[in-house]
C-alpha cells in the first residue's frame, strides 16, 4: 500500500488526507466498521486509529482494532448496550460483541494539562481530532482511517514516516517519554516488530531517561511483556532494548542471563518466538522457558525442584508477576523436566513409572517444554526423541492390551 504514497507536503493548517486508502476491505473487521458507522449515525465523528491503520499501511492485516470518536464515554454506552466503560487514569469505553470480542473506542483527547516533566496520572481531558492526533506517541500510530469514506487521515507526518520506515517520537521526545516511561518499551517493541529505524532524538532520550521505567506501573509494564512475547518477537525486542542499555532497567533477570550466558538465552528466546507463532498455546510455556535458567541453577544447588520453583518465582515476583493459575501450570509441567532426565537414564528399572508419567494429562504439553529446553542445551540432543519413542510404545501397547482384553 505504501508504494502509492509520493512525497506528501507537511502541512501545518491542515491534515494529509489520502483517499482511496487502498486497504482491502477483508481486510477491515466487519465488527469495528459497524461500531463506526453507529456513531456517525447517532452525529458523531468516528474513526479506526492507531496500530490497526499503522498495520493495514504497512500490508499486514491487523489482529486488533481500536475507535476514536468525538462521543463522550457515557454517551457512547447510551448507543451501546453491549458497552461498558472502563478505567481511571484514562476512560475507556468497551463495546462486547460474541465469543469475547470487544472492540476499545476511546474519546478524543487533548492535552492533558499537568506540567512538563511530569508523570501523567490523569488523562481525561477530552478534545478534537487534531488534537487526539497530536497527544498520540509515536507519528506511525497517530493515523486516522474513515472506512466509510475509505480515507486515510494524517495530521503528524505518520505516512511519510511509514514510508521511509523511522519510528519518531510526536512532540519533544524528552518530554513525551517523561509523561509516560512506558513510551520507551512501546517505541523497542515497534522498532524491532516492524523494523523501523528510530529517530535519533528518540535514541537519545530513551538512553537519558531509561531510569523512569522504575516509575511505571507493575501492571503496565507486564501487560507490554505480554504482548511483545504474543506477538513472536521477544528475540529481537531484547537484543534491541539491549542495545539501548534499557533491558536491564525493564527485564533485569533477562538483562543478568544474558551475561551469563548469551548464546543460551538467545536459544531460549528463538524458542520462545517458535511457541507462540507455530503453537496456539498459553503463556505458560514462554514464561517457563524465561524462568529455566534461574531454576535450573537453583536445582544444581538444592537438589529439589519444587523448592528450586518457589525460589525462583519469590525471587522474580516483581519482574515477572505471573498469576496464581499460570504459577500452577508453569510448576506442573517443570516438574517432569528433572524427571525426563533422570528416567530416561534409568529405563529398564523404572518401566512402571514411565508408563505413569506418559498417562499423565500435562505429559504432552511437558515434552514439548522439554523438547524446546534440550534444544537449547549446548550438548547433545537425544532426550527428546528418546520420550517420544517411548510415549509412542507405551501407548501402542495398551491399545493393544485393550483390544485383546475386548476383541469387539
Amino acid at each position: 500500500m505504501l508504494s502509492i504514497i509520493t512525497k506528501i507536503p507537511w502541512l501545518h493548517k491542515g491534515p494529509v488526507r489520502l483517499c482511496p486508502s487502498g486497504f482491502r476491505r477483508e481486510d477491515i473487521d466487519t465488527d469495528t466498521f459497524k461500531v463506526v458507522c453507529r456513531l456517525k449515525s447517532f452525529g458523531h465523528a468516528a474513526y479506526i486509529v492507531g496500530g490497526a491503520v499503522r498495520d493495514l499501511a504497512l500490508g499486514i492485516r491487523p489482529k486488533d482494532f481500536d475507535v476514536a470518536t468525538s462521543a463522550h464515554p457515557i454517551d457512547i454506552k447510551r448507543i451501546f448496550g453491549n458497552a461498558i466503560i472502563i478505567g481511571h487514569r484514562f476512560k475507556l469505553v468497551h463495546i462486547r460483541f460474541r465469543y469475547g470480542k470487544i472492540i476499545e473506542t476511546a474519546t478524543f483527547r487533548r492535552h492533558h494539562g499537568q506540567k512538563e516533566g511530569q508523570v501523567v496520572t490523569h488523562d481525561n481531558v477530552f478534545g478534537t481530532e487534531k488534537e487526539d492526533a497530536f497527544r498520540r506517541d509515536f507519528t506511525v500510530n497517530a493515523l486516522f482511517f474513515d472506512p466509510d469514506r475509505d480515507e486515510i487521515i494524517d495530521y503528524v507526518g505518520g505516512l511519510a514516516d511509514l514510508k521511509k520506515r523511522i519510528l519518531r517520537s510526536i512532540g519533544d521526545p524528552d518530554e513525551r517519554l517523561v509523561e509516560d516511561p512506558v513510551r520507551m518499551i512501546r517505541a523497542v517493541k515497534f522498532s524491532a516488530k516492524f523494523g523501523l529505524a528510530m529517530d535519533p532524538r528518540l535514541e537519545k532520550a530513551i538512553r537519558k531517561h531509561r531510569d523512569k521505567i522504575s516509575l511505571c506501573s507493575q501492571r503496565r509494564l507486564f501487560e507490554e511483556l505480554i504482548k511483545i512475547l504474543k506477538a513472536g518477537m521477544f528475540s529481537a525486542f531484547v537484543r534491541r532494548a539491549a542495545e539501548l542499555s534499557l533491558l536491564d532497567r525493564y527485564l533485569p533477570f533477562i538483562a543478568q542471563l544474558r551475561e551469563k550466558n548469551s548464546g543460551y538465552l538467545a536459544r531460549l528466546l528463538t524458542a520462545c518466538d517458535e511457541c507462540m507463532k507455530n503453537r496456539d498455546t498459553g503463556l505458560y510455556i514462554p514464561f517457563s522457558l524465561l524462568t529455566w535458567p534461574l531454576v535450573e541453577d537453583k536445582y544444581r544447588q538444592c537438589r529439589d525442584i519444587q523448592k528450586a520453583l518457589r525460589l525462583t518465582f519469590h525471587e522474580l515476583q516483581s519482574q515477572l508477576p505471573v498469576s496464581k493459575n499460570e504459577k500452577l501450570d508453569i510448576r506442573t509441567l517443570m516438574l517432569f523436566i528433572p524427571r525426563f532426565d533422570y528416567l530416561r537414564h534409568h529405563a529398564q528399572k523404572k518401566k512402571f513409572i514411565i508408563r505413569k508419567m506418559v498417562r499423565m494429562p500435562a505429559f504432552n504439553e511437558a515434552l514439548y517444554l522439554y523438547g524446546l529446553i534440550e534444544r537449547s542445551r549446548d550438548q547433545v540432543h537425544d532426550g527428546y526423541e528418546f520420550w517420544k519413542r517411548t510415549a509412542t510404545l507405551v501407548r501402542n501397547t495398551e491399545m493393544a492390551r485393550r483390544q485383546l482384553k475386548d476383541p469387539a
